[in-house]
């Protein structure tokens, strides 16, 4: 069994770059989409690539880069968890501490984790 995928239609030879299909110009591979902007004004054609995304993709994008802003550890509250450490001021509530895991168990459990 041989590793090479070969492309079987128009748009997956675009995608994988190969050359040597003359049917159309959308069909000329990675070669004819790179020389397209020169070619197309050299003969007074104007040549653009689009991307039209759905709603959801877009949302998608917008939370990612939501997300990659969002810093991943809370500085000041870490800060004043640690000067409440080191001048003894720290209070643990067991109570609550036990109540949550109570509770995470319960939701576990119906999950059928």
């Amino acid at each position: 069994m041989s590793g090479d995928i070969k492309p079987t239609s128009d748009a997956t030879r675009s995608v994988y770059g190969t050359r040597g299909s003359s049917k159309s110009q959308g069909s000329q591979g990675a070669a004819g989409s790179r020389q397209g902007g020169a070619a197309g004004a050299a003969d007074g054609s104007a040549r653009s690539d689009t991307v039209d995304l759905t709603s959801r993709a877009q949302r998608f994008m917008e939370l990612e880069s939501q997300l990659a802003a969002t810093p991943v550890v809370d500085s000041a509250r870490v800060s004043e968890i640690r000067d409440s450490l080191a001048d003894g001021s720290y209070q643990i509530d067991a109570e609550a501490i036990a109540d949550k895991m109570l509770e995470v168990a319960r939701q576990a459990g119906r999950r059928g984790v």
